[in-house]
């Protein structure tokens, strides 16, 4: 989240914001039209372009649709067989978001994230890639109340458990979407909500992580 595009969710006036894709007719030309605004990795700024990008480069690089490419490469090993992945013109799928999926086949993904990569005995992700999806890498506190830090699309906070703090590691969506994993706990939690466009669905996310954190006790 650190491209230097002039784009900003929050902003309906950059070119880049969110909105202005879900206008076009052909997405892909829309996002090679917007400008820079900034050096890249000189600010951290959420906007979703970027995760559509990355969702084109597994296509242009594949040749295949993102939810094909996903289905053959992920989903099918992880068995979650039921999935619905927004496409845009002209035949793009929507990286950044729009794909629906069980909370149970989410916490799936928690577990194989929280298992290094691994389901079954079997590797499909690598080592190196977890580990730096889940790092540290870009402190984004003061721009965003619900986490610390922003690695490769996952976010890390250390959340206040009575008188210290427990490190969870977190994808999440609009509304409210959440996939948690706890490390110290070996634990996945996975949270549907369609509170869409609203503040207070991620807030009462956070307030069950926290309510399962404390019956949990973790030390």
């Amino acid at each position: 989240m650190r491209s230097g595009l002039d784009a900003d969710d929050e902003d309906p006036s950059t070119a880049g914001n969110e909105d202005r894709l879900d206008e076009s007719s052909d997405w892909i030309r829309t996002v090679y039209a917007i400008p820079m605004k900034r050096a890249p990795g000189d600010k951290y700024l959420y906007c979703s372009i970027n995760a559509f990008l990355t969702g084109a480069i597994i296509e242009n690089a594949t040749k295949t649709p993102l939810d094909g490419f996903a289905r053959t490469n992920l989903f099918g090993p992880l068995n979650i067989q039921s999935f619905h992945w927004r496409h845009v013109p002209v035949d793009r799928t929507t990286g950044q978001g729009n794909l629906e999926i069980t909370a149970r086949d989410a916490a799936a993904l928690g577990q194989l994230m929280l298992n290094d990569g691994v389901v079954g005995g079997r590797r499909l992700i690598s080592h190196d890639w977890v580990t730096g999806s889940l790092a540290s890498q870009v402190p984004i506190s003061d721009s965003d109340p619900y986490s610390d830090f922003y690695g490769y699309m996952w976010y890390t906070k250390a959340e206040p458990v009575a008188d210290h703090k427990v490190t969870v590691h977190f994808a999440s969506g609009n509304g409210g979407n959440k996939i948690y994993i706890v490390p110290s706990l070996h634990m996945v939690v996975a949270i549907t909500s369609s509170a869409y466009g609203t503040r207070w669905g991620q807030r009462r996310s956070q307030d069950i992580l926290l309510k399962i954190l404390a019956a949990t006790k973790p030390e």
